[in-house]
Protein backbone atom coordinates (compact mmCIF):
# COMPACT_ATOMS: atom_id res chain seq x y z
CA UNK A 1 0.00 0.00 0.00
CA UNK A 2 2.55 2.53 1.23
CA UNK A 3 4.66 1.63 -1.98
CA UNK A 4 1.85 1.86 -4.30
CA UNK A 5 0.85 5.53 -2.65
CA UNK A 6 4.52 6.56 -2.65
CA UNK A 7 4.96 5.63 -6.55
CA UNK A 8 2.15 7.56 -7.38
CA UNK A 9 2.42 10.78 -5.69
CA UNK A 10 6.27 11.06 -6.15
CA UNK A 11 5.97 10.40 -9.99
CA UNK A 12 9.42 9.63 -11.02
CA UNK A 13 11.27 10.59 -7.44
CA UNK A 14 12.92 7.76 -5.98
CA UNK A 15 12.17 7.72 -2.06
CA UNK A 16 13.90 5.93 0.90
CA UNK A 17 11.87 4.75 3.78
CA UNK A 18 14.19 3.69 6.87
CA UNK A 19 12.03 2.04 9.81
CA UNK A 20 13.30 0.53 13.24
CA UNK A 21 11.84 0.00 16.68
CA UNK A 22 14.27 1.71 18.97
CA UNK A 23 14.81 -1.07 21.60
CA UNK A 24 18.53 -1.08 20.39
CA UNK A 25 19.58 2.08 18.24
CA UNK A 26 19.92 2.42 15.02
CA UNK A 27 21.83 2.39 12.00
CA UNK A 28 23.72 5.30 11.80
CA UNK A 29 23.25 7.98 9.15
CA UNK A 30 23.44 11.83 10.60
CA UNK A 31 19.73 11.81 10.87
CA UNK A 32 18.98 8.98 12.64
CA UNK A 33 21.86 9.24 14.37
CA UNK A 34 20.20 12.67 16.02
CA UNK A 35 17.03 10.83 16.67
CA UNK A 36 18.41 8.11 18.28
CA UNK A 37 20.51 10.45 20.52
CA UNK A 38 17.28 12.30 21.65
CA UNK A 39 15.28 9.32 21.89
CA UNK A 40 16.63 6.47 24.01
CA UNK A 41 18.29 8.42 26.76
CA UNK A 42 21.14 9.58 24.61
CA UNK A 43 23.18 5.91 24.51
CA UNK A 44 24.54 4.52 21.14
CA UNK A 45 23.50 1.44 20.65
CA UNK A 46 23.69 -1.28 18.11
CA UNK A 47 20.51 -2.96 16.40
CA UNK A 48 19.10 -5.49 13.99
CA UNK A 49 18.28 -5.20 10.76
CA UNK A 50 15.09 -6.42 9.70
CA UNK A 51 13.39 -7.09 6.07
CA UNK A 52 10.26 -5.85 4.86
CA UNK A 53 8.27 -8.96 6.46
CA UNK A 54 10.24 -8.11 9.41
CA UNK A 55 12.46 -11.14 9.52
CA UNK A 56 15.94 -10.13 11.13
CA UNK A 57 18.23 -9.71 8.47
CA UNK A 58 21.30 -9.38 10.51
CA UNK A 59 21.35 -8.92 14.29
CA UNK A 60 23.90 -6.83 16.38
CA UNK A 61 23.66 -7.70 20.19
CA UNK A 62 22.96 -4.46 22.14
CA UNK A 63 25.99 -3.08 23.80
CA UNK A 64 26.14 0.29 24.74
CA UNK A 65 28.91 2.13 22.44
CA UNK A 66 28.96 5.43 23.76
CA UNK A 67 27.30 8.31 25.61
CA UNK A 68 27.79 11.34 23.74
CA UNK A 69 25.30 13.50 25.20
CA UNK A 70 23.93 13.69 28.66
CA UNK A 71 20.40 11.96 29.65
CA UNK A 72 18.84 15.12 30.22
CA UNK A 73 20.12 16.73 26.76
CA UNK A 74 19.10 13.92 25.37
CA UNK A 75 15.33 14.53 26.63
CA UNK A 76 15.39 18.40 26.15
CA UNK A 77 16.06 17.49 22.26
CA UNK A 78 13.27 15.06 22.19
CA UNK A 79 10.80 17.87 23.56
CA UNK A 80 12.12 20.06 20.97
CA UNK A 81 11.47 17.53 18.49
CA UNK A 82 8.34 16.75 19.48
CA UNK A 83 7.52 20.71 18.75
CA UNK A 84 8.58 20.83 15.21
CA UNK A 85 5.18 17.95 14.68
CA UNK A 86 3.18 19.73 16.95
CA UNK A 87 3.69 23.54 16.09
CA UNK A 88 6.61 23.80 13.76
CA UNK A 89 7.15 22.97 9.80
CA UNK A 90 6.91 19.22 10.50
CA UNK A 91 2.89 19.58 11.40
CA UNK A 92 2.15 16.93 8.32
CA UNK A 93 3.72 14.47 10.03
CA UNK A 94 1.42 15.08 13.32
CA UNK A 95 -1.11 12.11 14.81
CA UNK A 96 -3.64 13.39 16.73
CA UNK A 97 -3.69 11.44 19.99
CA UNK A 98 -0.06 10.60 19.37
CA UNK A 99 3.09 12.02 20.62
CA UNK A 100 5.01 12.36 17.70
CA UNK A 101 8.63 14.47 17.59
CA UNK A 102 10.90 14.87 14.03
CA UNK A 103 12.78 17.13 11.93
CA UNK A 104 12.62 18.03 8.30
CA UNK A 105 15.09 18.71 5.79
CA UNK A 106 15.54 20.03 2.46
CA UNK A 107 19.50 19.70 0.81
CA UNK A 108 20.51 21.27 -2.10
CA UNK A 109 22.34 19.10 -4.87
CA UNK A 110 25.42 19.47 -6.75
CA UNK A 111 26.78 18.77 -9.82
CA UNK A 112 30.46 19.47 -10.90
CA UNK A 113 31.14 21.30 -7.82
CA UNK A 114 28.13 23.88 -8.17
CA UNK A 115 24.60 23.53 -7.30
CA UNK A 116 22.32 22.06 -9.26
CA UNK A 117 19.20 24.11 -10.13
CA UNK A 118 16.32 22.58 -9.24
CA UNK A 119 17.94 19.36 -7.54
CA UNK A 120 16.83 18.92 -3.96
CA UNK A 121 16.98 15.98 -1.71
CA UNK A 122 13.95 16.35 0.96
CA UNK A 123 13.89 14.23 4.24
CA UNK A 124 11.84 13.83 7.21
CA UNK A 125 12.82 11.61 9.99
CA UNK A 126 10.58 11.12 12.83
CA UNK A 127 10.28 8.70 16.00
CA UNK A 128 6.97 8.14 18.78
CA UNK A 129 6.35 8.06 21.31
CA UNK A 130 8.20 11.14 21.82
CA UNK A 131 7.97 10.84 25.85
CA UNK A 132 9.42 6.82 25.37
CA UNK A 133 10.46 6.12 21.49
CA UNK A 134 9.88 2.73 20.42
CA UNK A 135 9.53 3.72 16.67
CA UNK A 136 11.50 5.26 13.90
CA UNK A 137 10.59 6.23 10.71
CA UNK A 138 13.37 8.33 8.10
CA UNK A 139 12.05 9.08 4.71
CA UNK A 140 14.76 10.64 2.08
CA UNK A 141 13.00 11.39 -1.11
CA UNK A 142 15.71 12.26 -4.30
CA UNK A 143 14.66 15.05 -6.52
CA UNK A 144 10.70 15.57 -5.71
CA UNK A 145 8.82 16.92 -8.50
CA UNK A 146 6.91 20.30 -7.85
CA UNK A 147 7.36 21.33 -3.88
CA UNK A 148 10.72 20.16 -2.63
CA UNK A 149 10.48 20.62 0.82
CA UNK A 150 11.19 17.64 2.97
CA UNK A 151 8.30 19.59 5.52
CA UNK A 152 5.73 18.90 2.73
CA UNK A 153 7.38 15.99 0.59
CA UNK A 154 8.43 13.32 3.33
CA UNK A 155 6.95 14.14 6.78
CA UNK A 156 3.76 12.85 5.36
CA UNK A 157 4.39 9.93 4.52
CA UNK A 158 6.55 9.10 8.08
CA UNK A 159 2.68 9.95 9.49
CA UNK A 160 1.24 7.15 7.00
CA UNK A 161 3.73 4.66 8.27
CA UNK A 162 3.47 5.63 12.16
CA UNK A 163 -0.35 5.37 11.73
CA UNK A 164 0.10 2.13 10.09
CA UNK A 165 2.08 0.73 12.92
CA UNK A 166 -0.50 2.29 15.05
CA UNK A 167 -3.13 0.35 13.59
CA UNK A 168 -1.20 -2.91 13.63
CA UNK A 169 0.03 -2.98 17.00
CA UNK A 170 -3.15 -1.44 18.73
CA UNK A 171 -1.48 1.04 20.59
CA UNK A 172 -3.72 3.14 22.28
CA UNK A 173 -4.28 7.49 21.99
CA UNK A 174 -2.43 9.30 25.16
CA UNK A 175 -4.53 11.13 27.24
Amino acid sequence: LLADMLGSSLGRSEAVIIVGGLDGGSQSTENVLSAVLSTNGSKMKSNKIVDESGNTVKKNYPSQKSQPISKETSALLAEMLEGVVSKGSGKLAYIDGYRVGGKTGTAQKYENGVIARGKNIASFVGFFPANDPRYLCLMIVDEPKGITYGSQVAAPYVKLVFEQIIAYKNIPRVS
